[in-house]
């Protein structure tokens, strides 16, 4: 006998695995095939658990598990395979570290769904975006926001499906370089008369993030 396993009702974005059992006076190898449904590729047929690649979105299979019996006869069952459509969320590439306000790009919800930007830890977070549910709005890096110091953000964009299928991106990891102002040549400060070549001066400068700070000079006598 032969049990093709139970129907299987999937979003897009999840694997198709066939688990099948064959058992008894079975002579030679079980075979999956399809039924019916645009073409696909079944990886392994002679196998009683295999995966299926190359499903399309909105269609409904059916495969069959069949085996020859060691009487020459054949038994066979079938299942029905759904596959649910979903958008596959995906964010544009962004670069930006220092504080300010940028653009942050995702990928369209389709039909039937909806999008929401969100942060993998709300609760310790100071980055600020626009619209969460619009596909193309701004996120603010604070200038003097003490969570976000020197530290990664990770940023998902996830897609919704009225029939219960989702998909989400979270590749984006923002790294805010800092809290202050990104550079302070410090206040002005005004020197002594009777001050000579032979003394010096300390320059107190400060930067955002993890960078190198450079000073140059503008004017005044050499």
């Amino acid at each position: 006998s032969v049990n093709a396993g139970l129907d299987q009702n999937l979003c897009a974005n999840e694997e198709v695995i066939l688990q099948g059992g064959a058992a008894g006076k079975i002579d030679g190898l079980p075979m999956w095939t399809l039924e019916s449904g645009p073409s696909v590729v079944i990886e392994n047929p002679n196998q009683e658990v295999t995966k299926v690649l190359g499903t399309t979105a909105g269609e409904t299979y059916v495969f069959k598990f069949s085996a020859l019996c060691q009487d020459g006869s054949q038994v066979s069952q079938s299942i029905k395979v759904v596959i649910r459509p979903i958008t596959i969320a995906k964010i544009e590439p962004f670069t930006n570290t220092c504080p300010g306000t940028y653009p942050l790009v995702a990928n369209a919800p389709g039909t039937d769904e909806t999008g929401e930007w969100s942060f993998a830890n709300d609760e310790d977070n100071d980055l600020v975006i626009a619209d969460k549910t619009s596909p193309n709005t701004t996120i603010t890096l604070p200038a003097g926001a003490p969570v976000n110091r020197g530290q990664t953000t990770k940023v998902i964009w996830t897609i919704t499906n009225t029939n219960g299928c989702t998909s989400s991106d979270d590749s984006l990891e923002i790294f805010n370089e800092g809290t202050v102002t990104p550079v302070s040549a410090g206040a002005d400060r005004t020197l002594s008369n009777c001050y000579t070549v032979t003394r010096s001066v300390k320059l107190d400068g400060s930067y955002a993030g993890n960078n190198t700070g450079t000073w140059t000079f503008v004017s005044g006598p050499t």
